[in-house]
């Protein structure tokens, strides 16, 4: 089991209208962004969901000061996973717009998991919504 089960993202990602669904991967399940990707986003209309609980990240898994990840109108839903059920957030700049992340699970974090050592927390979220099961 790897790094981003669905996407291994190591540089400039969108997604437009896309279903990310029923990945594996030992972090970010459905989407794993790594060290030293610069910017990334995930983009309109973006579905990640059914992420298996094994993992430590479910939906998405970011960890690097210098990548800025960008989530507009996207649904992240039935995640699972030990840390961050529909995102788990590590330092990168995050910025989420019109996005929900309803019906996921973590023992740390069910719909978000936001930690790190940048301080304030670079992470901006407006008219999004956060649930967990």
């Amino acid at each position: 089991m790897g790094y981003g089960g669905g996407i291994y993202s190591g540089g400039v990602l969108t997604l437009t209208h896309s279903i990310v669904s029923h990945n594996d991967g030992r972090f970010g399940a459905g989407l794993f962004v790594p060290t030293g990707s610069g910017r990334q986003g995930v983009d309109s209309g973006h579905h990640l969901r059914h992420q298996p609980r094994r993992n430590q990240c479910g939906g998405l898994y970011a960890n690097d000061a210098a990548t800025t990840v960008a989530i507009s109108n996207s649904i992240f839903t039935g995640n699972e996973a030990q840390n961050g059920g529909g995102l788990s957030h590590s330092n990168a700049a995050l910025n989420v717009y019109d996005s929900s992340f309803t019906g996921n699970t973590a023992t740390n974090g069910g719909g978000l998991l936001l930690e790190g050592r940048r301080r304030p927390c670079a992470c901006r979220a407006l008219r999004s919504a956060a649930t967990q099961r």
